[in-house]
């Protein structure tokens, strides 16, 4: 498996301009309409009421959109959702199909879906009394048998747990009544809860749903966890989502780079890094382990710009594509990659990015190649 950065636009544009969304359709074996504005039900998903239509974006392109998921696809991101695969391997089938060869470089970003805006969203700085508040949390340390049950619950090494603890990133207390494991940082804007026995929170009429995580009230969610602990490091590990952020830490003690190797993590993908936090970046060696969907694909275009001009040195992107845990599903988040069968997990080699000025610097690669 390879560590890429971003695939190339002129190979993306060069099948955009031979294959069209309805073609794309076409190949998966379902129609779609001939003209935009006409309403379907998604061939993609169980859709009771059509809430899909082609439509125009702002290239003139024809788009694939879908109001209810909040998405907007395009030929090639029709294609690897319908076919269940990544981006970048619909774009190496994609190139194979329509004879497009040669090496497909990484140098700039391919095109992504973006989810329709939304109304409402903050984007602005906080005013810094606007922290939420933390104490209701009754956040402390966990001590060794807390710290075993979380490194159980996500099946990774208790290490990296600990790492994470050692780092001021994790922390338990209770969260809507229930025991939780909580990921902070010493900035205190955000703050999210698991609970500790692994359930989900259950359903809080006519307010919240039913949720795998609970997101503490007044929380700046965009806020990049752990990256003001990361001011020491030469080399940051960008994820999504707190199970990786602990699954980070357990590489990081996995691949015995904890003197240089820190690790953040944005609560989302719909996420954009603030400005603030951008500056934390700069001249680190960024790698991304974006989640395998078409949502991680899209925060990894979108960081990946945000890093680039931040002035991050060479960041990159982890490809999970083909990768599957020890019980054959496949890996969509780097979690799920620490879960693989052990010599699978060490047939990768090393995950984690030399240092700047270490002497050893993983170039890009194609992106149909791959590294055993």
């Amino acid at each position: 498996m390879t560590a890429t950065t971003f695939l190339r636009s002129d190979r993306v544009t060069a099948i955009k301009e031979r294959l069209d969304v309805r073609a794309a359709a076409a190949l998966c074996g379902f129609q779609l309409p001939d003209r935009p504005g006409v309403r379907f039900r998604s061939p993609l998903r169980e859709d009771h009421t059509p809430s899909c239509e082609l439509w125009p974006g702002r290239s003139g392109e024809l788009l694939f959109v879908d109001r209810a998921a909040n998405l907007r696809l395009d030929s090639i991101a029709l294609f690897a959702a319908a076919q269940g695969i990544g981006n970048g391997a619909a774009i190496r089938e994609l190139s194979g199909r329509l004879g497009l060869t040669g090496p497909c470089a990484v140098d700039t970003p391919a095109r992504l879906p973006r989810p329709l805006p939304r109304r409402g969203r903050r984007e602005v700085p906080r005013a810094e009394d606007k922290r939420p508040d933390l104490s209701r949390l009754a956040l402390v340390e966990p001590n060794t048998s807390q710290i075993i049950q979380v490194a159980r619950q996500r099946g990774i090494a208790p290490d990296g747990v600990a790492e994470a603890v050692r780092r001021g990133l994790l922390r338990v207390g209770r969260s809507c009544g229930f025991g939780a494991w909580v990921v902070t940082d010493s900035s205190c804007w955000c703050a999210q809860a698991r609970r500790m026995d692994g359930q989900p929170f259950p359903t809080v009429p006519g307010l919240l749903g039913e949720r795998k995580a609970h997101t503490a009230a007044g929380s700046w969610q965009a806020w990049p966890l752990g990256i003001r602990e990361a001011a020491s490091y030469p080399v940051v590990l960008l994820v999504e989502g707190a199970p990786d952020l602990l699954a980070a830490h357990a590489l990081i003690m996995r691949e015995g780079r904890a003197h240089d190797t820190a690790a953040v993590a944005m609560l989302g993908a719909s996420q954009q890094i603030p400005a603030e936090a951008l500056r934390g970046f700069r001249t680190r060696r960024v790698r991304l382990f974006p989640h395998a969907d078409q949502a991680g694909l899209a925060a990894m275009i979108a960081w990946g710009r945000q890093l680039r001009t931040a002035r991050a040195a060479e960041p990159d992107a982890y490809d999970l594509d083909g990768l599957r845990q020890a019980d054959g599903r496949p890996a969509k988040d780097l979690n799920d990659v620490l879960r693989m069968a052990p010599h699978a997990l060490d047939a990768l080699g090393t995950l984690i990015p030399a240092a700047p000025g270490a002497g050893v610097t993983s170039s890009p690669l194609p992106a149909d190649a791959r590294a055993r």
